[in-house]
């Protein structure tokens, strides 16, 4: 078995039931860490687990919700408590939401920056203190962190911050070898972008069956990128080979975004 050095990595992932962070939940395991992984939904974690230990004995499942804080700190102990240490911190859990400006509420700004903004900070913030030096934090952020796009203010602003959070921690803990980084993917293939398509085909002015062709027909490689690919370079993050990387936002986006 191939491990990048990741053998011994204790893991907590949240958002780990599907997509992205199901994806990294599997690459870690087959790198032979031991993962906590946690969603908000009970069946769903339970059901992930379950189909995950066929196949590795190291995962553990705990349901939370990151936009409660009271959930994140019992996340965080359990997960240390379950793994004896936690190691890596992957920050996938997030909230997607499409809309023009003058329609978002202050509620639907809330639950967006409550996730994606203030999920990562609480989850960092009860980790860090407990992670050894060359403890390592990845941020799932987005190329929505980089540039402007469309109907997509909250969603875009939740991610900016969450690329200068990350930039601002790798200074802030560098002296004590816990490195943060960020992934920033472009249109990638989950149900987090599909489940949008009845929400964006009238703001595009398009059929609801041409939608996705469109968005993919933007990427230079033709195709969205794979859960797999975010979830490769999350595994990287992790390991010794990045040794010397932190406060980096890098970008995986078939081309599509160049910064």
């Amino acid at each position: 078995m191939a491990t990048n050095g990741l053998q011994a990595a204790r893991v907590l992932i949240t958002g780990g039931t599907r997509g992205i962070g199901r994806a990294c939940v599997e690459a870690f395991l087959r790198h032979g860490a031991s993962v906590v992984l946690c969603g908000r939904d009970d069946a769903a974690v339970q059901t992930t687990v379950d189909e995950l230990r066929a196949d590795a004995s190291g995962v553990y499942g705990v349901v939370c919700d990151v936009a409660d804080p009271v959930a994140v700190a019992g996340l965080v102990d359990e997960a240390e408590s379950l793994l004896s240490g936690i190691d890596v911190l992957v920050n996938n859990a997030g909230a997607y939401l499409i809309s023009r400006f003058v329609d978002l509420t202050d509620a639907d700004w809330s639950r967006v920056l409550e996730v994606n903004l203030m999920g990562t900070v609480r989850c960092t913030r009860a980790v860090l203190p407990r992670m050894a030096a060359q403890g390592r934090v990845i941020n799932i952020a987005s190329t929505a962190g980089k540039y402007g796009s469309l109907y997509q203010s909250a969603y875009n602003a939740s991610k900016h911050a969450v690329v200068g959070l990350t930039r601002c921690l790798a200074l802030e803990y560098a002296a004590t070898q816990i490195r943060v980084n960020a992934i920033c993917p472009g249109f990638v293939e989950t149900d987090m972008v599909a489940d949008q398509v009845p929400t964006l085909a009238p703001l595009l002015d398009l059929p609801e069956d041409e939608v996705m062709d469109v968005l993919r027909a933007r990427v230079p490689i033709g195709r969205f990128v794979t859960p797999e690919e975010v979830a490769g370079l999350a595994v990287y993050l992790a390991s010794p080979l990045a040794a010397g990387m932190t406060g980096q936002a890098l970008t995986l986006s078939g081309g599509m975004v160049l910064v």
